[in-house]
């Protein structure tokens, strides 16, 4: 009787593996985003090239001047600090959407793990012999950490996050704390330090 069941029984379709969506289903919206965010980090990038690298974050170049001076508050106002959140965020989204879709757990992850270590790999090699701005293997890493935790439960995951934040905002008041508690002299030192970091950084910036 068990073999006649067995016989009877349909056998399933091997699940196929994981690859590109057609053109139909991918969500146009989210390709415009996309693009978007690259376009104002490459803006925001811009600034790497035309300044030294001590003056990175420290507002408006005040040596700009008319077309140059507007230029810079459009990018000080509109830009700084905003992209990347965009594309950090539309980076997890594709991480959900991908997982998502997934038919098959495990074919899916051997993918998205091969995937990352190819950005992570890209990204080493651009950071080491190009550019140190390299932002290519924080993605990586974020990517790997997205893998990792893609067992917990959803529901866990916005406490989660909050204890990620209120983590790092305790090791910066931490840092400030120990810093502060300091003698004085060894705070001295390390603002002399800081310096001498920005002086050499600044000499091996060819003026433009």
């Amino acid at each position: 009787r068990l073999e006649a069941v067995t016989a009877a029984s349909p056998v399933p379709p091997p699940l196929p593996a994981p690859a590109p969506v057609d053109a139909d289903r991918r969500l146009q919206a989210l390709d415009a985003l996309r693009g978007f965010a690259l376009l104002g980090i490459f803006l925001m990038n811009i600034e790497w090239f035309t300044r030294p690298p001590q003056h990175m974050g420290s507002g408006i170049d005040p040596a700009a001047t008319g077309p140059d001076h507007v230029a810079a508050m459009a990018v000080y106002v509109l830009v700084q600090g905003k992209f990347w959140v965009l594309f950090s965020l539309l980076f997890g989204m594709g991480f959900a959407l991908m997982s998502g879709r997934a038919v098959s757990g495990p074919a899916f992850r051997r993918v998205y793990l091969r995937r990352c270590l190819a950005l992570l790999g890209f990204g080493l090699a651009h950071g080491l012999l190009l550019w140190s701005g390299d932002i290519l293997h924080a993605y990586a890493l974020g990517g790997l950490l997205l893998l990792a935790l893609d067992g917990i439960p959803r529901r866990a995951w916005p406490w989660l996050g909050a204890g990620l934040y209120i983590m790092v905002a305790g090791m910066l008041v931490l840092y400030g704390l120990v810093l502060g508690l300091l003698p004085l002299e060894a705070q001295q030192a390390f603002a002399r330090m800081a310096a001498d970091t920005d002086r050499a950084a600044a000499a091996a910036v060819p003026d433009t």
